[in-house]
């Protein structure tokens, strides 16, 4: 099959998905993933699609408060070369907002309007094992602030520039104890610095070969879709 019929295949595929269509991106990212990586750029557990089917979030109490207006910029003015889209400010991207309510989370997630903008790498979606949540924990939080003890994983992906690089973690944990969705990036210190990536000012995460980028969160749509999808079952 050449490129053209692959596409037109494609796009009849695309045109008779009753659901959503960024459902069938996470599906092509993940085949796409296999057919190049037979085994994970990572030591984790396989990729599964399936989700629990009653995932508990009574943890989650506090679903009122709201401090302020949120918007998801895309594409992110100060992050253009990556087409990824940003939880920020409205009216100022580069201030580091790296929690919100879940109001706040709702109602912005709610008003976001996906557009068709192309977006370089691949997400895919980590399934929520015991190991990988423990590694999401230990690779995503900073060390001697966060309580892992505190945190529950909410959502996570792998998100990779090429096939070719080390993965970083996008992820959605809640601390039980502030009623706060903490939105975080896990990044690998060796693949990092290898794609010209300054940590000097970053944060040690518990896995010394791994830091958190203080930056607030920027992700393909598939997460913020997924996520969207989550907080609006709760």
């Amino acid at each position: 099959m050449n490129l053209e019929c692959a596409k037109t295949l494609l796009k009849n595929v695309f045109d008779g998905y009753s659901g959503e269509k960024n459902d069938l991106v996470l599906a092509m990212n993940e085949l796409l993933v296999k057919s190049q990586h037979p085994t994970p750029i990572d030591p984790i557990d396989p990729i599964d699609p399936i989700d629990p089917i009653d995932p508990d979030f009574s943890f989650i109490k506090d679903k009122t408060t709201k401090r302020g207006e949120r918007i998801l910029e895309h594409p992110a003015k100060t992050n253009r070369s990556h087409h990824d889209i940003r939880f920020c400010h409205p009216n100022n991207s580069r201030a580091r907002i790296s929690n919100a309510t879940f109001k706040e989370l709702k109602d912005t997630l709610n008003q976001w309007e996906p557009d068709n903008i192309p977006e370089k790498g691949i997400s895919v979606k980590i399934p929520l094992t015991d190991k990988n949540i423990k590694e999401i924990l230990e690779r995503s939080l900073i060390m001697d602030k966060d309580n892992m003890q505190d945190m529950e994983v909410i959502i996570a992906f792998k998100k990779s520039p090429s096939q070719n690089t080390k993965s970083c973690y996008k992820v959605a944990f809640f601390d039980k104890k502030t009623q706060l969705f903490l939105l975080r990036t896990g990044m690998n210190k060796k693949g990092a610095i290898k794609c010209g990536y300054d940590i000097t000012n970053e944060l040690d995460s518990y896995d010394p070969e791994w830091f958190v980028d203080q930056s607030t969160l920027l992700a393909h749509r598939v997460f913020w879709s997924g996520l969207k999808k989550i907080i609006n079952s709760i």
